[in-house]
């Protein structure tokens, strides 16, 4: 069984819909869907947004459900000008943004902060076989903020070298799969870019563009990655 973690309802059925025998088998504390992606056993689930739901999400299905993978999918915001609306990111090593502990001495950055996880490279590897355009791997970051300020954009990309996107999930899926040693793939379609001016217009017109462009590519994935 392979598990898939959204955490909004839009970015949730856009992959529900490259499914079949698709039942809902818990609607507390998460909303979970076991479903058949051709000969796959998935489950999908919807854990809210932010890295707390996305944790209790994670752990829950882990303990639960026993997955194989993970995948982490949805929405983004760019934050690398080659980016445009709707691309495809894969995060080859993620961090907290907002985790800050730098009054005691530690760096915020990928070389020496805390919490760095790094996706498995023969994982990664695998999935760039895929023949889609406009797909783009490297790093991301994750925190509990939508991130429209222009200050907060530019301390984000002077830390993190080659950053390519932010959420407020994907590092905390992440971290918890790591914790239980199961391998964990971020899947991402980039629905605003964070250096425009007013991108939360751009999110709220392009999410579901975005949660499509990433059902499309996890579907892929799934068929790719299923034996």
């Amino acid at each position: 069984m392979i598990g898939c973690i959204a955490a909004m309802q839009e970015e949730c059925d856009a992959l529900l819909e490259y499914c079949s025998d698709v039942k809902l088998v818990s609607s507390s504390p998460f909303k979970l869907y076991t479903a058949k992606h051709h000969e796959t056993d998935v489950i999908i689930g919807l854990s809210g947004i932010g890295k707390v739901s996305a944790a209790a999400m994670t752990s829950f299905m882990i303990l639960t459900y026993k997955p194989k993978l993970l995948i982490n999918i949805g929405s983004a915001g760019g934050l690398d000008s080659k980016l445009n609306i709707g691309d495809l990111v894969v995060s080859t090593m993620c961090a907290y943004h907002d985790f800050d502990i730098s009054a005691f001495g530690h760096e915020i950055n990928y070389e020496k902060g805390w919490y760095v996880f790094k996706s498995e490279e023969a994982l990664t590897k695998k999935i760039a076989s895929l023949s889609f355009d406009r797909l783009h791997f490297g790093p991301m970051v994750c925190g509990d903020q939508f991130v429209s300020s222009q200050d907060v954009f530019k301390q984000m990309t002077q830390r993190f070298n080659g950053v390519l996107a932010t959420d407020m999930e994907s590092t905390a899926v992440a971290h918890v799969a790591t914790l239980h040693e199961v391998p964990w793939i971020i899947a991402r379609s980039i629905s605003d870019l964070v250096f425009n001016h007013d991108n939360h217009v751009a999110f709220d017109e392009y999410l579901k563009l975005a949660s499509k462009n990433s059902a499309r590519f996890v579907s892929a994935c799934l068929d790719l990655l299923s034996d």
